[in-house]
């Protein structure tokens, strides 16, 4: 009885690490006045301004979120944010959607030249003159994650600062080509 019992806990475990989120760990931020915190709806996502998340899509789920300064919208520069992640992730940026191209703007080319838009998925945020913030993805390994300024050239349109969210890596799940029913099998005549 043990050892059928001990061999299903075994099982089970396997099967639930197959599927579940690595926790991530964000380090050494810069700027150093922005926060990291867990995505919800109700977020404030600047740490100057006001303005929160109504809603975002479910891919974003166990995202945390860089809030970042609204007074740095007009920042410019190679690596004006950095920060460590000690295991790999799709960064995601929440760009202002007016400074996209369907709005008239120009995304800067350090994001449109790196990073991957993402088609119809946007984050509503209580902004009104915003409304919301487009996707753009770029996945990255453990280590350090260097993003431009906002106002990088040919940017123009953008009337507020980005956001970053990091979405960690999910653990490759197994195929069990048969294998499992197999094993479950034996576990129950045991």
């Amino acid at each position: 009885m043990f050892t059928k019992s001990m061999s299903l806990c075994i099982v089970l475990l396997f099967v639930f690490s197959c599927f579940v989120l690595a926790d991530i760990k964000v380090s050494d931020l810069n700027p150093t006045k922005y926060q990291v915190k867990p995505i919800s709806v109700g977020l404030v996502y600047y740490v100057d301004r006001t303005y929160t998340i109504n809603s975002f899509p479910d891919e974003l789920k166990d995202a945390l979120v860089i809030l970042t300064g609204n007074d740095d919208k007009n920042s410019k520069g190679d690596g004006f944010i950095t920060f460590k992640i000690d295991q790999s992730a799709t960064i995601y940026i929440g760009h202002d959607s007016r400074g996209e191209t369907a709005k008239g703007g120009v995304p800067p080319e350090w994001l449109s030249k790196n990073f991957t838009f993402v088609s119809g998925k946007v984050i509503e945020v209580s902004d009104a003159n915003m409304g919301t913030f487009n996707l753009w993805k770029k996945d990255y390994s453990a280590g350090t994650v260097s993003l431009g300024g906002n106002a990088d050239p040919p940017a123009a349109g953008q009337g507020s600062m980005y956001i970053v969210l990091i979405v960690p890596a999910k653990l490759a799940s197994v195929k069990s080509a048969g294998k499992i029913p197999i094993t479950w099998a034996r576990i129950k005549n045991l």
